[in-house]
């Protein structure tokens, strides 16, 4: 008899930690989307060609070296295409140097500005 009272107790309390869990993950989904959408809209202001990148490894380590400049807002490597994009804010753009700099410290090869928002303005 006891076994069986504790039993159901115990059943019981997973239960009801399983349903808490369950909404707190809800929630954090609803948020996690928010912010994706939100990065979607948001351009990024330059694009340069990177080579010898070859896992998502050298991605991070690129991403984590541009990260370091002044004014970089969000950096997303793609060794993939062999490019990264990289988001600035408007009070301070690292030049094009500091970003070559950069890349070559994170050991792979800078190639071409495909794009900047900045040209456009031009």
């Amino acid at each position: 008899m006891k076994y069986s009272v504790l039993r159901r107790i115990s059943v019981f309390f997973f239960f009801l930690c399983g349903m808490i869990s369950a909404q707190a993950l809800e929630i954090d989904t609803t948020y996690n989307i928010g912010v994706q959408q939100d990065s979607i809209v948001c351009e990024p202001n330059v694009c340069y060609e990177v080579f010898g990148m070859d896992c998502p490894g050298c991605e991070s380590a690129l991403e984590k070296q541009l990260n370091k400049l002044d004014g970089v807002e969000k950096v997303k490597a793609s060794w993939e295409k062999q490019q990264v994009l990289i988001w600035t804010n408007d009070k301070v753009v690292p030049t094009d140097e500091e970003i070559t700099k950069r890349i070559k410290k994170a050991n792979f090869t800078p190639g071409e500005k495909i794009q900047s928002k900045n040209d456009d303005e031009e």
